[in-house]
């Protein structure tokens, strides 16, 4: 099977790009001839290209698909609905896999403007009350604006598309809800790799939490310098992550007189990081925004870390409250300091929690599954001609 994979960022940007190029290497290794077709305005990264067979710019799909020669093709991010309509028109069944929001909010990230609610409203005219239309730009004057009828013709363009991949059954219902074909919708959970056999002796510092994820509002760093006021001085915090509001989360905790509490690292390579899920006591996530599955909650998982997060989105798909971990309402810093209060005070507890969550890993989340689930729609995609699977 050959498949030519679209996405228009190739580099490690962010976790849809880590997904594209960890889930290539591991199709090449099944016998998947993949190619890569990227953005040539964008950054590239030679090592991000090293599972395909080859990575060229998308500058002429008629003459590259006529080269290339794919069975089907599997689309990424990629905004607007010009790329969706293109590959429709060229006869091969196309595949997308829906990453996030953008397809359902002008925002993009189911946050309200106002009041920084999570949102599950359908994508209409109240969004201009958000107001969601209005974003910031890095062109003058600042500010751009975001109409619902561009919105509406690439949610039209997408679901025009043979099939469609969501890695919660939470997306799929969303997507449903915005008029999308049920059964072109294919739940395909996202994988962390198998618990390890020989985890290192390292005691977990019974006083640390860690955070692990995008310095934006909308992952909510904020509500949980909150609930570390809430929480004996001895509590500290590890924050790994980066992010364009980096800079407000360490002034307020330097004004919460947090700073010696509070540890920001930046970004680990992934031996640091993983350093820090196993001497945690627990991960928190205390998300504003819907996460479409949370993969930073599995990963920690992985390493027998329970988890606490806000019941909201996908995190449901693997977060199973008083089993894995505890979910509490979002945007509630009272609940998230009692949950970890509740954690810190009970270790026999919360290690009970981090080996349950391991099991459900190593058992649900194996990569093996989601590589034969893809595989197999693929497959049927590639066999079958377009418009064919559902």
């Amino acid at each position: 099977m050959r498949v030519a994979w679209v996405t228009r960022q190739a580099w490690f940007r962010g976790g849809a790009e880590h997904y594209v190029a960890s889930t290539a290497r591991r199709l090449a290794e099944r016998g998947v001839h993949s190619t890569l077709l990227y953005d040539p305005t964008c950054p590239f990264d030679t090592d991000f290209a090293a599972p395909f067979a080859g990575a060229f710019p998308l500058v002429d799909i008629r003459a590259q698909v006529t080269d290339l020669k794919p069975d089907v093709f599997f689309l990424h991010q990629w905004p607007g609905p010009e790329v969706p309509e293109v590959l429709a028109r060229t006869g091969i069944p196309v595949a997308r896999f829906l990453h996030d929001h953008r397809l359902f909010c002008l925002r993009e990230h189911k946050v309200t403007a106002l009041g920084r609610r999570p949102c599950t409203r359908i994508t209409g005219l109240k969004c201009y009350a958000c107001p969601g239309f209005l974003q910031r730009s890095p062109r003058w004057p600042g500010w751009r604006l975001v109409g619902l009828a561009s919105l509406r013709r690439e949610q039209a363009a997408n679901r025009c598309l043979d099939a469609l991949v969501v890695p919660s059954s939470y997306l799929r219902d969303h997507a449903i809800a915005h008029g999308f074909p049920a059964d072109r919708l294919h739940v395909i959970p996202l994988f962390v790799d198998p618990p390890p056999d020989a985890t290192p002796v390292t005691p977990r510092d019974a006083d640390r939490l860690l955070f692990v994820g995008a310095l934006t509002r909308g992952k909510g760093l904020d509500l949980l310098l909150d609930a570390m006021e809430r929480l004996p001085p001895r509590v500290r915090l590890t924050v790994v992550g980066t992010g364009p509001q980096a800079a407000w989360f360490r002034r307020i905790a330097e004004r919460r007189g947090l700073d010696r509490r509070v540890a920001f690292l930046g970004t680990l390579d992934t031996a640091s990081l993983e350093a820090q899920y196993r001497t945690a006591v627990c991960l928190v996530l205390p998300n504003r925004q819907p996460e479409t599955f949370g993969l930073v909650g599995p990963e920690a998982l992985r390493h027998a870390t329970p988890v606490v997060a806000s019941r909201i989105g996908g995190v449901g798909e693997w977060l199973q409250d008083g089993v894995t971990g505890l979910a509490v309402p979002p945007c509630d810093p009272a609940a998230l300091a009692t949950a970890i209060r509740t954690l810190l005070d009970d270790p026999a507890r919360a290690a009970a929690l981090g080996r349950a969550g391991r099991d459900f890993v190593a058992e649900r989340l194996r990569p093996e599954a989601h590589l034969d689930a893809l595989t197999s729609l693929l497959g049927r995609l590639a066999a079958r001609g377009a418009g064919e699977v559902r």
